[in-house]
């Protein structure tokens, strides 16, 4: 009986280590290694450690929208020190890729940034032969033709954003379409590249999202600024999305505000 103990202790030990019996599971021989996908280079002007040209990243993301349709999220409210809102401004723009906009924009606060202090707003229309605008003050409408608005989108707004930080890259995350390198400010810095009035912005943050192509997708802006003696903190978010997707109809009011503006769309 202790033979046959020991007989079968020292049978399990030596087989401890022995490979699985004939015809189960694959050998090395049959098993296939499966290739390892290679990520996408960042677009120009990025690098997986920081943002090493402003231009170059900034051309990327223009060259993508000049050629198409998008939706443009701006959002920005100014702050007292003690929470108050001063203004709070609200921005939509579509961009149509058949040369058509349109944006609204909101205005409310204790003291709107907004036509003298206002609460109100202004929604615009154009396509590649007029432009027409609906400016609402304190409840009352106007109509308006010629007005032009900057996009928020635009190259030059991109590249100031860009171009007043030295931004690192802290990370990337998603794939293909929806690739995402997730940007931050190194350190607050000074710039006078926005701000309000001629005070610049102090103690500057920035935190944003490019997408694989090189568009800037997303950022948050966060800074100080000085506003007639008083301290202000702003907030400024920026948000790009449906891009070949938008489409841009025509409202209502515009024939109306062709009709008293004497205007007519060719």
């Amino acid at each position: 009986m202790r033979l046959a103990l020991h007989l079968s202790l020292a049978l399990l030990l030596a087989c401890a280590g022995c490979s699985a019996a004939p015809g189960v599971g694959p050998s090395e021989s049959t098993m296939t290694q499966q290739p390892t996908a290679t990520p996408a280079a960042p677009p120009a002007g990025l690098s997986m450690e920081r943002v090493t040209d402003a231009r170059s990243l900034t051309e990327s993301h223009s060259s993508v929208l000049d050629d198409a349709s998008y939706t443009v999220d701006l959002r920005r409210v100014v702050r007292y020190e003690n929470g108050t809102v001063l203004s709070r401004t609200n921005v939509t723009h579509r961009v149509g890729a058949n040369g058509r906009a349109w944006y609204q924009t909101r205005a409310d606060g204790t003291r709107p940034l907004f036509l003298g202090g206002s609460t109100g707003g202004v929604e615009h229309w154009e396509n590649e032969s007029v432009s027409v605008s609906k400016v609402t003050q304190d409840g009352d409408s106007v109509y308006r033709r010629g007005l032009h608005r900057g996009r928020p989108a635009s190259f030059s707004t991109v590249y100031s954003i860009s171009s007043s930080f030295d931004l690192t890259t802290t990370g990337r995350t998603g794939g293909g379409a929806e690739t995402r390198y997730h940007l931050t400010s190194a350190e607050p810095t000074e710039t006078r590249a926005f701000g309000i009035g001629r005070e610049p912005a102090r103690n500057a943050t920035l935190t944003a999202a490019v997408d694989g192509d090189g568009v800037l997708r997303h950022y948050e802006l966060r800074y100080k600024t000085v506003f007639r003696n008083e301290t202000l903190q702003v907030t400024q978010t920026m948000r790009v999305s449906d891009i070949g997707e938008t489409t841009v109809p025509r409202p209502e009011w515009v024939d109306t505000a062709l009709d008293e503006t004497r205007d007519r769309v060719r």
